[in-house]
């Protein structure tokens, strides 16, 4: 199969869960990089995480979890790449 990369961006509602991507059946994905933006002018929690559902089951990973994030602060990178 051919690597295809995926570049999105997203400005989800306040304090709203949203997916940025789901990965097709019968592929595999790997998250190389993840960069989060708070633009707001005030701080907010924020969660990252990933949900494997393959085979009719469910585990969640989080990369951060209600993790304060200060105003204008603009990266957070993932320490490893991640497979799912």
């Amino acid at each position: 199969m051919a690597d295809k990369y995926l570049h999105q961006q997203l400005i989800p509602a306040a304090a709203t869960e949203t997916v940025l991507y789901t990965v097709p059946a019968a592929n595999t994905g790997i998250i190389k990089s993840l960069r989060v933006t708070n633009a707001d002018n005030n701080p907010a929690d924020i969660s990252v995480k990933q949900v494997d559902t393959t085979a009719g089951l469910s585990s969640t990973v989080f990369y951060t979890k209600s993790r304060p994030w200060p105003q204008m602060l603009r990266l957070m990178s993932l320490e490893e790449s991640r497979v799912y």
